[in-house]
């Protein structure tokens, strides 16, 4: 049999064919990662969330039933591992969530940076192996105030991808689900807040004596950046292996391998701690660990460095002595109330 075939039937077929080869190549071209979405609150300012989930194409991580959150800002509080191994990168958050110190819910939905963050997969980094690695958690930490602040994570790398703000949320307690109604009754953010479990005695401690850290500090003063460069001084005929800071706004970086080599300055925001490895020549394994920066004397001597760019320089003088400060040419601000400790 015969089919005949008009010129108007095959541009239409030619049509088909071509938005067809388009839609699979659009499919094919999509690259998978695998990540897990966790959750990050301050230590001082624990939260939980009511409903929330990252949504990426044919995936979603829900994080409902999380419990208190409160590990620390840009800390992991715990993963789930969900869902098929390789993961499209996710484009949304949903997300509603009651901040116990200030007994509110904020809300919110955000598109997020998803080609930036397909970028940072796709080009990953070099680890402390001195191999290509990639990141492994997308982190959402929520802060007072409804301030909202996603990262890519991987061991020894994070950074800061997008930053949102969610507004108050007033949500009827008689139309929430039987076993969420805990969360609106009358004193329940005053007891998780008298529970040891949430705030450690160091924390209620910290707390006690100097106040709640200022409610806007993770929007915008944690966040403020200097351009900087760690460096180490280390004792004669040693070799430096490693070195890795935290810093205020959550980032953390780990420098070893060529990463090492090519340490130069940057904008960073300020250092929260900071750890250096080395061997001796004979073979020794050594490390320092500044385990925490005082806050305000870190921050006011970034401040008046001046304007050429510092380095943060540890020098160890012997295995029971060194000195932490910021140095350019001209000038030094030594850091005398870092808490040390070698290892």
């Amino acid at each position: 049999m015969k089919i005949r075939v008009n010129k108007y039937m095959l541009i239409c077929i030619v049509a088909l064919f071509s938005v067809s080869m388009s839609s699979c190549h659009k499919v094919i071209m999509e690259e998978k990662y695998d990540w897990s979405g966790t959750l990050s609150a301050p230590q001082e300012y624990p939260i939980e969330v009511y409903k929330g989930s990252l949504s990426a194409e044919g995936f979603t991580q829900n994080f409902r039933n999380w419990g208190v959150v409160n590990p620390g800002w840009g800390e992991v509080g715990g993963t789930v591992v969900i869902g098929p191994d390789a993961k499209a990168v996710p484009d949304s958050l949903d997300i509603t969530w009651l901040s116990l110190v200030e007994n509110k819910f904020y809300t919110g939905r955000f598109a997020l940076p998803k080609e930036k963050m397909s970028k940072l997969f796709k080009e990953g980094f070099t680890n402390d192996q001195n191999k290509k690695d990639t990141y492994k958690n997308i982190i959402v930490g929520l802060a007072p105030e409804g301030t909202i602040v996603i990262w890519l994570m991987a061991a020894g790398k994070e950074v800061e991808v997008a930053k949102f703000k969610a507004h108050e949320a007033n949500i009827d307690p008689t139309t929430v689900a039987a076993d969420d109604k805990y969360m609106f009754k009358k004193g329940y953010p005053e007891s998780v807040l008298s529970d040891p479990m949430v705030f450690k005695p160091e924390i209620k401690e910290r707390i006690n004596k100097i106040g709640y850290p200022e409610a806007n500090v993770y929007d915008e003063l944690y966040r403020t950046k200097f351009n900087w460069k760690p460096a180490v001084d280390l004792v004669q005929d040693a070799e430096l292996q490693n070195f890795g800071f935290v810093m205020y706004n959550g980032e953390m970086d780990k420098l070893a391998g060529e990463y090492l080599k090519n340490n130069d300055y940057r904008e960073r925001a300020i250092p929260k701690s900071f750890n250096v490895h080395w061997v001796t020549e004979d073979e020794a394994q050594h490390g320092i660990r500044i385990t925490s920066f005082d806050e305000k004397e870190i921050f006011a001597a970034f401040k008046s460095i001046g304007s050429s760019p510092p380095e943060l320089l540890l020098k160890v003088i012997n295995e029971n002595t060194v000195w932490i400060g910021l140095k350019t040419d001209n000038k030094e601000i030594e850091l005398k109330n870092a808490i040390v400790k070698a290892y």
